[in-house]
């Protein structure tokens, strides 16, 4: 995981896929799958969840596409695509982007890889799903794509936003976007045009390092996690989609994807520079109450919700593993086991595979 990273996030980027009707009992009983990608071992891995506690069943992982110069890919992020039918896996060390078609099962039939700007970090998508936009960390740029019907991803524009793109996140509500810029402080707004491409909109001030955020499913709420002050920006979502700043609160150290449940409940921040999950519920004027933390292994970075099963998926970098939580009622997560993801440490990788994101698909 790069610390130059960011993130901005819909809660609808954890979703789909469809467990497989046939087959073992484990098959059948299944309630999702979970897939990881583990940025030193160039894979992304494969569990079902199964019920019950949520347990992950492992499957072999399956290999980005090595078809860089130096034969390291380093997936970052995993996105699956509206319909449930496609995946897509930004590769930081190519600037590709891997192009996959989800089959029964869960299992991936690789597409092909298509170029990206500089260190490609997420994809959305707009139009529900008629284009994909990708924004490169190692640029000022977001690439444009429009979404054949194969699942192929044709470049159809870029789009320079004057700062340091993070990541991107498009409302499927409203069809604008957000993207997050690291080293100018900012989020700039985003439409589309009838043919895909974008167009920027304006700018609002974040605190320092904004790292990632994410939209409230209710259209009503952005929160912005700020990598370097320790603390979440948040922010209403006004008529015309731009963002009015509606105050801060703490977080722990070096926060960094957040979560919020589906319901638009519960906010979720790992520390990746911790040990803890800082949890909080979302007021009724928009700002954010803590109400609890739980362990999340070393270095935790994104966590993952199964609902409406009840079950949250933490990639706890520094431990190369994925931690398994249960969600009560009233939010809070309980750890219940963790399994390792990718290779076990070694003294060329001490931290394992190091999976750095994990996506639920049900």
């Amino acid at each position: 995981m790069r610390v130059s990273s960011i993130a901005c996030a819909t809660v609808t980027a954890l979703l789909l896929s469809g467990c497989g009707g046939s087959g073992s009992s484990t098959e059948r009983d299944c309630i999702g799958y979970l897939y990881s990608a583990n940025t030193l071992d160039n894979d992304v891995a494969k569990w079902m969840v199964v019920p019950p506690g949520g347990t992950l069943q492992p499957f072999v992982p399956f290999t980005t596409p090595a078809d860089s110069v130096d034969g390291q890919p380093g997936p970052e992020t995993i996105a699956v695509h509206p319909t449930h039918h496609f995946l897509y896996v930004t590769n930081q060390n190519t600037n590709l982007v891997s192009e996959y078609r989800i089959v029964e099962g869960g299992g991936l039939i690789h597409l092909g890889a298509v170029a990206s700007g500089p260190g490609p970090s997420d994809v959305a998508f707009g139009a529900g799903g008629a284009f994909a936009y990708v924004a490169n960390n190692g640029a000022t740029t977001v690439s444009e794509y429009r979404v054949n019907g194969n699942g192929t991803l044709t470049p159809i524009g870029t789009l320079d936003i004057g700062a340091g793109a993070g990541y991107i996140a498009m409302d499927p509500a409203t069809n604008l976007g957000y993207v997050t810029s690291f080293t100018a402080n900012t989020i700039t707004q985003v439409a589309p045009k009838l043919d895909g491409t974008l167009t920027k909109l304006g700018t609002v001030a974040t605190g320092p390092g904004p790292f990632a955020c994410a939209i409230d499913p209710k259209d009503r709420y952005v929160y912005v996690t700020n990598f370097f002050a320790n603390a979440i920006s948040e922010y209403r979502i006004a008529s015309d989609g731009s963002l009015i700043p509606n105050g801060t609160v703490a977080a722990g150290s070096a926060p960094a994807f957040p979560t919020i449940d589906p319901t638009g409940t519960f906010v979720y921040v790992p520390s990746l520079h911790g040990t803890d999950i800082e949890e909080y519920r979302i007021q009724a004027d928009g700002t954010l109450a803590a109400f609890g933390d739980v362990a999340g292994g070393n270095a935790p970075v994104n966590l993952a919700l199964s609902s409406p099963a009840g079950f949250a998926y933490v990639a706890a970098t520094g431990d190369n593993a994925i931690r398994v939580y249960s969600v009560a009622s009233d939010g809070s997560l309980s750890f219940l086991n963790s399994v390792q993801s990718g290779s076990a440490p070694s003294p060329s990788k001490p931290n394992g595979g190091e999976p750095v994101y994990v996506l639920f698909a049900d």
